[in-house]
Formats: C-alpha cells, structure tokens, sequence
C-alpha cells in the first residue's frame, strides 16, 4: 500500500473495551501546534484479541456503512475503509 500510516503507522488511537467514539472530528491527533482530527485517516485497526471487536462506521454517531474488526488489519484499503471511519465503537 501506498498509504503512510497503513502498517500500524503514524498516529495511535488508544480505545479501551466498550468505548465508543461517535465522532472523530472532534476527537484531536498529532502535534499539539499542527493539531489535526481523526475523521477519515485510520488506516489499520489492531483490537485486543479475543476481546470483543472493533466497529468502524463511515458516519459521525455510529451511522452509515460500517466494518466489524475482530482482529489486527494492517491494511484498511482492500477492505474498501481506508481513510473512510467518522466514528467508531470497540463492543
């Protein structure tokens, strides 16, 4: 892939078990003076094994098309969810 932060790169989002995050815009990464958000830019997921999965939904507030992850994906893009999740929730 293409895509720097595929391969569990770049930043890391920390989500405990039966958290959600129902909307990434608002959700801040990266330099405190280059502040960005996490909307459209997760590009590998890595939930606990065996522990729940992990669900990432193409719309704020868990809406949309979404993706059922119960185990590491190092790379989104052949899934189609690339760069795709505005929210997300670990069941």
């Amino acid at each position: 892939s293409s895509d720097l932060d595929s391969n569990f790169q770049g930043d890391h989002l920390w989500l405990t078990w039966q958290w959600e995050r129902p909307d990434l815009t608002k959700l801040g990464r990266g330099d405190w003076w280059d502040r960005k958000n996490w909307n459209d830019c997760i590009s590998s997921v890595s939930p606990v094994p065996n522990v729940g999965f992990l669900v990432l939904c193409e719309d704020i507030n868990l809406g949309g098309a979404s993706l059922s992850v119960p185990f590491a994906v190092r790379d989104l893009g052949p899934l189609g969810w690339n760069d795709r999740a505005s929210s997300l929730v670990y069941w």
